[in-house]
């Protein structure tokens, strides 16, 4: 298979294959971040809470924002700080 040098990433030894595919769906979340270009301190809404809206709250965190999470199923909001 042949692909563009762009769309390839080297692995670490160290990482598993495992963790390397959450870097697909943590560079979709990251994007977004990107384009945000949150501040420290700000408070940012994630709709929805599946797995990249998860991934995104948690690099928005770490980014020392305070994070709202919103979804239509209520139970993707139970018992979560």
């Amino acid at each position: 298979m042949a692909v563009p040098k762009n769309l390839v990433a080297h692995i670490p030894d160290q990482v598993t294959d495992e963790e390397a595919t959450f870097t697909v769906i943590g560079s979709i979340g990251l994007q977004g971040i990107r384009l945000l270009n949150p501040t420290l301190g700000e408070t940012i809404v994630v709709i929805g809470l599946g797995l990249i809206g998860l991934i995104t709250a948690e690099l928005l965190v770490a980014n020392g924002c305070t994070v709202i999470g919103i979804d239509l199923d209520g139970e993707k909001t139970k018992n979560r700080c």
